[in-house]
């Protein structure tokens, strides 16, 4: 996945687009979207719990793009240089940040069909 965003990183505006359909269509975060949107139908509690937890997932969805803008909207260039820097770091260790989210996620699913078998 380095590559890719290596790419993104030089695109020029046509292929940035064209990019961007294809990962808008392909986005794993609309799976996970629509998992979450399963869980929380599916579960026994009220409507304010439910519309609580979805209010929670869509912030927890759009965190990503809301957390740089402010921090560049409020600090502006101070944050310009941070988030420049951050998205180096990330950009150099990709391949392990992918690693820890896939096995966050593998554990918590492996904890949760164990504390809560399916019958």
């Amino acid at each position: 996945m380095g590559g890719l965003l290596a790419e993104l990183e030089s695109a020029g505006p046509r292929k940035a687009f064209a990019l961007g359909v294809v990962l808008g269509v392909l986005n794993p975060n609309l799976f996970i979207m629509l998992a979450g949107m399963s869980v929380i139908s599916s579960s026994a509690v009220s409507v304010g719990a439910a519309l609580l937890a979805i209010l929670v997932l869509l912030i927890a969805a759009i965190a990503d793009f809301l957390i740089p803008i402010g921090l560049f909207v409020v600090f502006g260039a101070r944050a310009e240089r941070r988030l420049v820097a951050l998205e180096t770091w990330m950009l150099g260790h990709s391949r392990a940040l992918t690693l820890g989210v896939l096995l966050g996620f593998g554990t918590l699913f492996a904890v949760r069909g164990i504390v809560n078998p399916v019958s």
